[in-house]
């Protein structure tokens, strides 16, 4: 059975990782081919992978129509998911359903849930940035069963319709979170007992999510396995000792068998204060496959149930694979039955019999076991994970969760009993909160160089089995070699007198990274938004700890507005540059004026700045800094955002040294750049364009794209393509371009 399990859950992995949904005419025949196969008994293992197949294949045309989460105030804006009842176009019915995500700016009113409203909205088809190392967000909304996302326009029409206050599971916990917050408010603990008590992290800070990276427990603010575990187990050991000391209950039903169905509704309650998200619905599935089990008297291996408790998330949810949590979650328990022989027997009767040392065996298999999956998914692993969590998760789930629990139960009926709680989860959260920053100052990071490639993971994960594996187990110290290639393995970079560039998808604005043999150049950071998004932090900075690169050689800011400028702070509170060249007042630390004749070479590439000629034509787009690179594999141009005027001065002193195969489009494809005579001096073979997806401005304009088409110009834009990646190689010339969203096609990605 637990082969047969495995094997369909490869099935829906390899679905999840197909580039496309299969073709009609394969799938009609696939249930009849599926049949076949199981008639045949050496063919079975095929049948089992194809039913996990066709599983996922069927709910990935399912739509969820569930409204989760709490709504969400930031800078100017207020954040919302919306179940949509009834959906109107100029007055004429539109088969729209499911769950949106909307933004209400300017003047939003207290949303609350449970309310129905009446709005008029602009909505896109999920849609969001593609590049090497980034946050897949359109896997997010697939996986959080979102249909479009848009934000609500300002008219009169907007009202509510219904009940003025919250309602349902939602409301119950919107009431809570603000209770809380308004008792605790000047406490940064505040933040965390809310995240503990009803799931709703939105109020915790940058600097704690990043205390909890550092120390590797971001899982204990997320209500998953782990909590809803330890709570079902209090609940657990307390009535299975009060129902046995009671004696005539005992009669009527057996202790185990009692303490495990109040177990399984103490998960079931502290789940629904999480809102039933998608990670504790995971986790009630495996506390109810095991109290199931103790109900109905069944001596059932820990294996067998992990590989139960698998299925049915996979019958319920198939594409929770695509979640880091799953793999996570199933993977530590995993690892914690290998190391302890299999068996919860096993953990009871170990010669170990001191519980701190129990404790720290579980903490080593662990942090062992999950080694390869928290690299291959986060690139970092945090050394100092183990003796964080040996002492964070016992505090945290004997101590901060109950009280928070009980605070959280009692602050609506009993505000006095409930508000003193209230204080001693507090008081709880502020101990858990010393340790954890005394030990983020350790700062004890493992990173590799770059992403590892699948062939590492893999080796790493055998590796990882080896080590933990019980005492006696041939060949365990193996286990270290089959981990090295994990954390060394090549990195792949240009050769002398070449370059690459990548143009990453930031949305509306520009950012291009250019690499030689051993150096890095930055030009511009992309935008920074006040809904929290920074393209330097949230987008260059993953990219470049994605290919390897720990420090960069030159920041090059073109001009100040926004979309070049925004992301500078964030690249550079991730990246250290060791040089910055811009003509912006307002960028951070000593910067060298950014003007026409500069000239430096890097590794056999020559760099040169075209324009400006002098730090009077200001820093808005016709001051744009301009640069040039060029080398034996060809020659790229990046305007900036210069506009008709710059280009004309551009042409009359630099005409000749413009031409370039490679023309990254001034202003995102504005109408007032990219003139005839530019395009003459430069004579691209390609053009690239940095433009948001149906961005306001409805760049790039249809004259620059006559202009370019005209000439017979290749066009490539990060609206569509998202990031784009270029080879300059002195042997066969321009190698690419390599187009992400295309290279990395998943049945969730939109196409166009």
């Amino acid at each position: 059975m637990r082969t047969g399990i495995v094997l369909m859950a490869l099935g829906v992995v390899f679905l999840a990782l197909a580039p496309d949904v299969p073709d009609a005419f394969f799938v009609c025949f696939l249930p009849v081919c599926m049949l076949l196969a199981w008639l045949n008994k050496a063919l079975r293992p095929v049948a089992l992978f194809a039913c996990g197949f066709l599983w996922a294949l069927l709910h990935a045309h399912y739509t969820d129509g569930i409204v989760a989460g709490l709504p969400r105030a930031d800078e100017g804006r207020l954040r919302f998911d919306f179940n949509v009842s009834e959906a109107r176009r100029d007055g004429r019915p539109v088969g729209l359903r499911g769950r949106l995500r909307l933004s209400w700016y300017q003047h939003a009113p207290l949303v609350q849930p449970g309310q129905q409203w009446q709005l008029a909205v602009r909505l896109k088809r999920p849609r969001g940035l593609v590049n090497p190392g980034g946050m897949d967000y359109e896997r997010w909304l697939f996986r959080h069963g979102i249909t479009a996302t848009g934000y609500v326009l300002s008219t009169a029409g907007n009202r509510l319709t219904g009940a003025d206050g919250p309602a349902g599971l939602d409301g119950l916990r919107h009431e809570l979170a603000g209770a809380i917050g308004s008792r605790l408010a000047g406490h940064a603990s505040g933040a965390i007992i809310t995240a503990l008590a009803v799931g709703a992290r939105g109020a915790m800070s940058s600097e704690q999510w990043q205390t909890l990276r550092a120390t590797g427990t971001s899982h204990l603010m997320a209500i998953s396995g782990l909590h809803i575990g330890l709570v079902a187990g209090l609940a657990y050991l307390i009535v299975i000792r009060l129902w046995a000391a009671a004696g005539t209950p005992v009669l009527l039903l057996a202790a185990p068998q009692a303490a495990a169905a109040v177990a399984m509704l103490a998960g079931f309650v502290y789940a629904g204060l999480a809102g039933f998200a998608l990670p504790t619905q995971r986790a009630l599935v495996m506390l109810a496959v095991i109290m199931a089990a103790v109900i109905l008297r069944r001596r059932v291996a820990p294996s067998t149930s992990l590989c139960l408790a698998l299925a049915v998330v996979l019958v319920f949810d198939p594409f929770a694979v695509l979640s880091a949590g799953l793999w996570l979650s199933f993977g530590a328990v995993a690892a914690i039955l290998l190391g302890m022989n299999g068996h919860i027997r096993g953990i009871r009767q170990a010669r170990w019999r001191r519980l701190w040392w129990r404790w720290g065996r579980v903490q080593w298999l662990v942090a062992v076991g999950l080694l390869p999956v928290t690299i291959g998914w986060f690139l970092e692993y945090p050394l100092i994970a183990p003796a964080a969590n040996l002492v964070a998760v016992p505090w945290a789930g004997f101590v901060l969760v109950p009280v928070a629990l009980a605070a959280a139960a009692l602050l609506l009926p009993f505000p006095a009993i409930g508000g003193a709680l209230l204080e001693a989860a507090r008081w709880a959260a502020d101990v858990l909160w010393q340790f954890l920053d005394a030990l983020a100052g350790v700062d004890l990071i493992l990173r590799p160089y770059g992403a590892p490639p699948a062939t590492a993971v893999a080796a790493a994960c055998v590796g990882a089995v080896l080590l933990i594996a019980p005492r006696g187990f041939p060949g365990r110290i193996l286990g270290v070699i089959w981990l090295l290639p994990l954390l060394s393995f090549p990195v792949p970079r240009p050769e002398h007198g070449d370059y690459w560039l990548t143009l990453l998808d930031v949305g509306q604005g520009l950012a291009a990274v250019v690499r030689t043999r051993s150096h890095v150049l930055i030009y511009d950071t992309g935008p920074r938004y006040g809904s929290g998004f920074d393209a330097g932090g949230d987008v260059i900075a993953p990219y470049l700890q994605h290919r390897g690169i720990g420090a960069v050689d030159m920041l090059i800011v073109s001009h100040r507005h926004n979309d070049h400028a925004g992301g500078v702070e964030g690249l550079l509170a991730a990246v250290p540059a060791a040089h910055t060249m811009t003509n912006v007042d307002t960028v951070p630390g000593q910067a060298t004026a950014c003007l026409a004749g500069t000239r430096w070479q890097w590794d056999g590439v020559d760099f040169s700045i075209l324009h400006p000629y002098s730090r009077d034509a200001g820093d808005g787009n016709d001051g744009s800094c301009m640069l040039k690179v060029a080398a034996p594999g060809g020659r790229l141009v990046l305007p900036g955002d210069v506009e008709e005027l710059g280009e004309a001065d551009v042409v009359s002193r630099e005409k000749q040294s413009l031409q370039a195969e490679v023309l990254v489009v001034a202003h995102h494809g504005g109408r007032s750049s990219t003139s005839e005579a530019f395009l003459e001096a430069v004579s691209p073979r390609i053009a690239l364009l940095g433009v948001g997806y149906r961005n306001r401005y409805r760049f790039p304009h249809a004259d620059v794209i006559r202009r370019l088409t005209d000439r017979g110009v290749e066009i490539f834009d990060t609206a569509r393509h998202g990031a784009i990646s270029l080879r300059f190689d002195g042997r066969v010339g321009i190698l690419g371009p390599r187009l992400e969203r295309v290279e990395s096609r998943r049945i969730w990605r939109s196409r166009d």
